[in-house]
């Protein structure tokens, strides 16, 4: 990992699956697998990511919901639902009550501020700065070639990317490239909620990776670019297209 919060969601996904492997194989244990949890834990803490926390400790909530669901595709979309609705009061406080003791103990907790650490000002700058390209964007991993020095005016951190892989994807490929990634995610989504997936021995744990991947990209750019949340993101797009193409009757001999 060559920076901390890339450490943080290695460990995060990690922990991920040996959580689904450890509850597939309970109540036997796997001692190697206990000793690979103590490291990435170790090592998500002393990373300091505690949006890849976040991430690690929602991801195996959820998986825990699935398994006692049993695969019931109504309940994994209650149980998202759930999880949405309880993020709710976190986004308000967020977004709108800086001064308040509730957000500020918040703020405090996950070393934060109102506007993501600045981040909510600086996607404005950067949409304002490209909207003239705002269709077919400027071309992939072209919109900070092209902006650099205007975006670097206004924030001296002299950030190279958005901060979010949505915003990043539609400053570089537009509202087009946008759209393509929603309908492709959506897609996913749809596939491995289903119950012919949730069934699967790793089923679960593509669609956990998938819903922590796209959190993710609210405050990290990790969309269309080369890091592991793509390269998985990749992998199980690829498996998934495949086994619904096998699903498909044969039209051989037709």
């Amino acid at each position: 990992a060559s920076h901390k919060n890339d450490l943080g969601i290695l460990c995060m996904f990690s922990l991920i699956f040996l959580f689904v492997r450890a509850i597939r194989l309970w109540p036997s244990v796997n001692y190697l697998d206990v000793i690979l949890v103590l490291i990435n834990t170790y090592l998500l803490i002393r990373a300091r990511c505690m949006t890849a926390l976040v991430l690690a400790l929602l991801g195996m909530t959820l998986i825990m919901g699935m398994k006692i669901a049993k695969g019931s595709f109504r309940t994994v979309v209650i149980l998202l639902i759930i999880l949405v609705i309880a993020s709710l009061p976190i986004l308000i406080i967020t977004m709108n009550s800086s001064s308040s003791v509730i957000s500020g103990a918040f703020f405090s907790a996950t070393g934060k501020d109102a506007t993501l650490s600045g981040r909510i000002p600086m996607w404005k700058d950067l949409i304002r700065i490209g909207k003239k390209d705002i269709i077919l964007g400027s071309g992939y991993e072209s919109y900070w070639l092209r902006h650099y020095r205007e975006v670097w005016i206004y924030w001296n951190f002299l950030p190279n990317n958005a901060h979010n892989g949505f915003v990043e994807v539609l400053l570089n490929l537009g509202l087009l490239g946008l759209a393509i990634i929603i309908v492709m995610i959506s897609r996913l989504v749809f596939l491995l909620g289903s119950k012919d997936y949730l069934s699967q021995p790793y089923g679960q744990w593509y669609l956990v990776v998938l819903i922590m991947f796209i959190i993710n990209n609210i405050t990290e750019a990790s969309l269309v670019r080369l890091c592991l949340g793509w390269s998985l993101f990749l992998v199980i797009s690829a498996n998934t297209e495949k086994d619904r193409l096998l699903r498909l009757p044969s039209i051989i001999g037709s």
